[in-house]
């Protein structure tokens, strides 16, 4: 099998983090993180698929957290603080680019991160960014990959791109196995770079791989 796409995970693939946003906030801030949680396992999941607005959210419960700031400001520490690039992952992604392997980024994210990541990563080599927000649906439903493979492989007309030539790489076991169903290959990611690239040699040939 013949590779012609790579669909990339955002945090804990392309961004290491060892904690949870509402962590950090408790270990920098004393936020207590049970304050917290409501909003996270709550509206907050609204956010990420376009039916709520992250800032009008916020805006409603920082003052009970403590927070001291203000929302843009809470927004600028999260999204700085959270969003640490695995620079090594990115030369790697840029350069299969290089060698005519396109990379797109597929992420469950609300609007402002997203728009975040999207700063940050012109740098590097992203045909194009996916997000949940945009789309009205995540990762572990069909839906989702519906959309995005057939944007995908209208980008890709006049030529062919079937499911299995595309590989998406994720460290959650539950997004792998909803991709795997739609038929995408799938690699789940535990951080280690080199068995990655080991597993890829195996599809493409890329000098220094």
């Amino acid at each position: 099998m013949k590779l012609k796409a790579i669909f990339w995970d955002v945090d804990g693939v392309l961004v290491q983090s060892k904690h949870l946003f509402s962590e950090k906030l408790e270990q920098n801030f004393g936020i207590d993180i049970k304050k917290m949680l409501p909003f996270f396992l709550g509206v907050f999941r609204e956010c990420g698929v376009g039916k709520a607005d992250l800032k009008e959210e916020l805006s409603k419960v920082i003052d009970d957290w403590g927070w001291k700031g203000t929302v843009d400001e809470l927004l600028h520490y999260w999204f700085t603080e959270g969003t640490k690039i695995d620079e090594e992952t990115l030369c790697f992604v840029k350069e299969l680019h290089d060698n005519g392997l396109p990379s797109y980024i597929v992420t469950d994210n609300e609007k402002y991160r997203g728009e975040y990541l999207r700063r940050i990563l012109k740098r590097s080599v992203v045909d194009r960014i996916f997000l949940s927000a945009e789309l009205g649906c995540v990762k572990k439903t069909e839906v989702f990959w519906n959309k995005v493979y057939y944007a995908v492989k209208d980008i890709f007309q006049p030529h062919t791109l079937e499911r299995n030539e595309i590989l998406y790489i994720d460290d959650d076991k539950d997004n792998i196995d909803a991709a795997r169903v739609f038929g995408l290959s799938t690699y789940l990611y535990d951080g280690d770079l080199d068995t990655l690239k080991s597993r890829m040699s195996q599809y493409i040939s890329i000098p220094n791989i």
